[in-house]
């Protein structure tokens, strides 16, 4: 019998935050809300500033959503799951079409401001249904840390492959190890772990639940683990 011991966690609270100037990034980074504030230099080479938003949503109750923008001027786009909402301007803040959202959903959302403004700011909140306006922060939001899953202790020369409807990711295996990629995958993903060598059929191995990129585990058996202790 085999078990994987998850080594590194992929998941982070947080908003993913990127900043552009003149079309160049400049900084990434992951804050406790969606909030950011840009001062651009004074020689007048920074004519424009794009700031990234993004992150995994996991909703506390479902329900219709409505998100609020605290930006002044620029361009904006929000999108969710694709799905690109209509921002209409309200006074000082825009105001995005409603949208349902699901408590046991997790949502991808994007949401991107340009700005040619000497000092921009710009903070992304979100109007529940119960009446609560709240800033879209880490009690609600995941980053992926990265874009492949690996896997280690396995057999080498064989393939690896993470299987559910089906395959998802497949990977060679070398120096016992297996990296997925799995950048086109909606987190969090439950697959399960597969081995299929020269002439012999799949072998599975174990089950992954609730796996994000960035994840990194090392599959045991139990009579290992027995002999070494759990460490």
């Amino acid at each position: 019998m085999y078990i994987a011991i998850k080594l590194v966690s992929g998941i982070e609270r947080g908003v993913e935050l990127l900043y552009h100037l003149d079309g160049d990034l400049k900084l990434v980074t992951v804050a406790p809300r969606a909030e950011a504030k840009l001062i651009k230099g004074v020689d007048g080479y920074e004519h424009e500033a794009k700031i990234v938003m993004q992150g995994v949503l996991k909703p506390p109750r479902s329900g219709t959503y409505i998100f609020i923008v605290d930006a002044l001027d620029g361009e904006n786009k929000l999108v969710i799951e694709g799905r690109e909402l209509y921002l209409r301007r309200d006074g000082s803040v825009l105001v995005s079409t409603p949208i349902h959202l699901l408590d046991t959903g997790y949502y991808r959302f994007r949401f991107v401001h340009r700005s040619e403004s000497s000092i921009v700011s710009v903070k992304l909140y979100w109007l529940r249904e119960d009446g609560v306006l709240e800033p879209i922060g880490k009690d609600h939001s995941y980053v992926q840390r990265g874009s492949t899953i690996v896997v280690r202790g396995l057999r080498d020369g064989c393939i690896a492959r993470l299987a559910s409807v089906g395959t998802v990711a497949e990977a060679p295996i070398i120096n016992g190890i297996a990296e997925f990629n799995v950048a086109d995958l909606k987190p969090p993903i439950d697959v399960c772990l597969e081995i299929l060598c020269s002439g012999g059929s799949p072998e599975k191995v174990v089950c992954l639940s609730s796996a994000w990129g960035g994840d990194i585990y090392r599959i045991e058996t139990i009579e290992e683990l027995r002999e070494r202790g759990l460490r």
